[in-house]
């Protein structure tokens, strides 16, 4: 079961965050309710209801999402909970990159400097940091952004 004590002070800082728009204020009321009420399919309608208001990928969303779904903060994941092809994983780990925080802070040539790292396991990493709502430096001197 999630911490509701956490959820609720996520809630509140998100209504300190966006007190001037109505619409979202009253999304996350709706969400508190039914986080209050222990309606936990209710809560994740509301919740999804109040990602589709704030339209973005926030730090607030990723910690309630967490809470919620009992998992760690997706900048403490490590490489192995990505399902990374066996390659990707065993050069990311030969290079000392073993979580998802180290791949975001990783620069364009950064990326070129890990030995045997390829066009190809580059995008399996930028795939699925996207699908994480994350994005990383492009690989090289490429202007394709990932």
């Amino acid at each position: 079961m999630y911490n509701k004590v956490k959820l609720l002070v996520e809630i509140g800082k998100l209504e300190v965050r966006f007190e001037e728009d109505s619409r979202v204020i009253t999304e996350l009321s709706n969400f508190r309710d039914k986080i209050c009420s222990d309606d936990i399919l209710q809560g994740a309608i509301a919740f999804g209801r109040l990602q589709a208001r704030i339209g973005e990928t926030t730090e607030e969303i990723q910690t309630i999402n967490c809470i919620l779904t009992n998992t760690k903060p997706v900048p403490d994941m490590s490489i192995g909970e990505l399902e990374f092809t066996v390659r990707t994983y065993n050069v990311l780990d030969r290079n000392q990159v073993r979580t998802v925080k180290q791949i975001t802070e990783m620069s364009s040539e950064g990326w070129t400097k890990i030995k045997n790292l390829g066009r190809k396991s580059y995008e399996e990493i930028a795939e699925k940091m996207h699908g994480l709502g994350l994005e990383i430096a492009s690989y090289g001197e490429s202007t394709e952004v990932c």
